[in-house]
């Protein structure tokens, strides 16, 4: 007894080290033989089906057999007729399958195979998926008048899988749709913002897919994107608020089209805002105007100074149409769409990798010329109308509770 016992633990010892070894190697391959016993085993009993969107967990109990190595499932999952294969390992007692087309009857084939590659019998199950996530997100999407062209949104029910968008254009020329952006996101609300078409009837389309080759019909719109201007920066004014940081180098110079590269001085061109009190460093002023804003184009100390010293890692936009807004202490943490008093965010930023990939400290001349072009951000079209805006610099490269930033420039329509 002891003895066969000793052999059990070794096929099964021989059969963890051969799974170990084609994991290793980035292989799934489970056919390896490992022992001479060629007794057919037993199927799967106690078989139980969990539908999910778009797959289906199954549950079962094994033969009571120590040469079991693996569960195969056999499957059809689209339309494409091609046969799909899923294998779990002894140790385990269920299975996870993804990837089907719609939300109707699959046919599933369970084989018990042993060490000795020999299979048992098949049992069928039927499963019968969830509609799958890219099917609920073409069910909702919607394309809506945008500045410079549509703003696609739809919905993700199932956030641990990734769904994909791709976005169409109607080509007068080619009298063709052309591919303009695709992007997979895991996000509940998939949202993007097209943007450099003319404020004319156009004609645009999105579709959605999985990682599994499933893709669904198209939705078609044409719309009239909203026109957009850069907004005036000889009407902005500075509106000091009690928790804005005290200016070291005036806020008037966030506007000025000046810039510390340019041959002048930081000082002379930039804003530089000192707290004593820690982050947020903020500062607010007046734009003169109320508008729906559409994007900003984003200015850091520049020269040598990109992603390192008092330039910001993270920061965000607020703003306000309140007459007179009052005073409120932004938190470092927040979403689009919170509001604090009379104030609305606008949206959380960051500036993107510098091209070179060198550490902090270091830049080559065209990381420098890559911040010198400034660093653009697209606003979302839910965002209120906003005539006063407050910068919050919610961190910094090196700690120091200062910020400088260079200038800010922002687009939209004052006549949404």
């Amino acid at each position: 007894m002891k003895k066969m016992f000793n052999n059990i633990n070794l096929y099964q010892c021989l059969c963890l080290l051969a799974i170990l070894f084609v994991s290793c190697n980035g292989k799934s391959d489970f056919n390896i033989i490992t022992s001479g016993d060629k007794t057919k085993p037993g199927v799967v009993t106690n078989i139980k089906v969990t539908n999910t969107p778009g797959g289906a967990n199954i549950s079962y109990t094994l033969p009571n057999s120590p040469n079991v190595l693996y569960v195969q499932a056999t499957y059809i999952s689209n339309d494409r007729n091609v046969v799909q294969t899923k294998k779990a390992s002894y140790l385990l007692d269920s299975m996870r399958l993804r990837g089907f087309q719609k939300s109707q009857d699959y046919k599933v084939s369970l084989k018990v195979v042993t060490n000795a590659n020999v299979s048992s019998d098949s049992v069928v199950v039927t499963v019968h998926p969830e509609t799958p996530p890219y099917l609920i997100a073409s069910e909702t999407a919607s394309l809506t008048p945008d500045f410079g062209g549509p703003y696609v949104t739809a919905i993700n029910t199932d956030t641990s899988e990734a769904v994909q968008y791709v976005i169409l254009y109607f080509d007068s020329t080619t009298q063709t749709y052309q591919h303009f952006y695709q992007a997979y996101s895991k996000d509940s609300l998939m949202e993007y913002n097209v943007r450099g078409f003319p404020s004319e009837p156009s004609k645009f389309a999105v579709y959605y897919t999985d990682q599994y080759g499933n893709a669904s019909d198209t939705t078609y719109s044409t719309l009239t994107p909203l026109p957009e201007i850069k907004l005036d920066k000889s009407l902005f004014r500075t509106y000091v608020l009690a928790s804005d940081a005290p200016a070291n180098w005036p806020v008037s110079q966030l506007w000025d089209e000046r810039y510390s590269a340019d041959g002048g001085s930081d000082a002379s061109s930039d804003w530089r805002g000192i707290s004593t009190t820690g982050f947020p460093v903020v500062c607010t002023f007046d734009m003169g105007v109320t508008a729906k804003l559409s994007r900003f184009i984003y200015w850091p100390r520049l020269g040598t100074w990109p992603w390192q010293n008092e330039n910001c890692q993270h920061f965000a936009i607020w703003g306000s149409n309140v007459a007179n807004p009052h005073d409120a202490q932004l938190p470092l943490q927040s979403e689009r769409g919170d509001v604090v008093g009379d104030w609305t965010n606008l949206g959380n930023f960051e500036p993107p990798a510098k091209p070179s990939g060198l550490p902090m400290g270091q830049t080559t001349a065209a990381d420098q010329a890559f911040a010198a072009a400034g660093f653009e951000y697209g606003l979302s079209s839910q965002n209120p109308p906003v005539r006063y805006i407050r910068f919050e610099a919610l961190d910094s490269y090196t700690g120091i509770t200062n910020n400088i930033t260079a200038e800010l420039t922002f687009y939209g329509n004052t006549a949404w």
